[in-house]
């Protein structure tokens, strides 16, 4: 069985094509509705937008495909970029929650790594 678990991360910041390899671009899709952050991506503008899912690994096998599945998509509107990650893992019960406090240092455990311009 396959344990979902999405984190969306919100940040206003202005929105522009990002590159993150010279053949690949990522274009956030306009959002006409109000996104709600909840920890779900069940708004309709979710499903009209490029899925980015071609990670490779950093460990153990740097530069390998990714034997999880993540899925990121991302939207933006006036004043806000939202980026949505789908997370699948094989083995949900085995998740270890390091850190459990509200507004905690989660950047410790952080896997996710911001993109050089």
């Amino acid at each position: 069985m396959r344990h979902r678990i999405v984190l969306l991360i919100f940040a206003a910041i202005a929105v522009t094509p990002i590159n993150v390899e010279a053949s690949k671009e990522i274009k956030p899709l306009f959002a006409q509705e109000t996104i709600e952050i909840d920890g779900h991506l069940n708004e309709e503008a979710w499903s009209h937008t490029q899925v980015i899912d071609d990670f490779t690994q950093q460990f153990p096998d740097e530069g390998q495909p990714a034997t999880q599945r993540t899925e990121v998509r991302m939207l933006y509107d006036t004043e806000k970029l939202y980026i949505g990650f789908e997370c699948y893992d094989s083995e949900p019960e085995k998740i270890v929650a390091n850190e459990m406090r509200r507004d905690g240092q989660l950047w410790q455990y952080e896997i996710v790594y911001p993109v050089e311009r």
